[in-house]
């Protein structure tokens, strides 16, 4: 027991096992949805959970949270292609891909 707790205790790992906030525009570069989207989803009481930091308004949301928002979330149908149906799965997948294609990309 000593060992994992000391193993623990670096700032490092502490660090790890934060959670990881992000603001508006991260946030919909994760879940693929427009800003004006989850400005308007916040505002009539919609969309993925975030906080709002009382000191200075600011929006921010969990990634954890909104990595389980989407698997929740089923499935959604494109606006764009009412014909298309987008699954969570789908948009899963696409999110790895883009991290992949990111890292492949990367010179060093």
């Amino acid at each position: 027991m000593t060992k994992i707790t000391s193993a623990i205790t670096s700032s490092d790992d502490r660090a790890f096992l934060q959670p990881r906030f992000v603001d508006t525009r991260e946030a919909s570069r994760i879940t693929g949805i427009p800003v004006s989207t989850l400005v308007t989803w916040r505002s009539r009481g919609g969309g993925p959970p975030f906080y709002k930091i009382p000191t200075n308004g600011r929006v921010r949301y969990e990634v954890s949270s909104l990595l389980t928002w989407i698997r929740s979330s089923g499935e959604m149908i494109s606006t764009a292609n009412y014909s298309q149906v987008i699954t969570r799965d789908s948009l899963i997948s696409e999110e790895c891909k883009l991290t992949q294609s990111k890292r492949g990309s990367d010179p060093g």
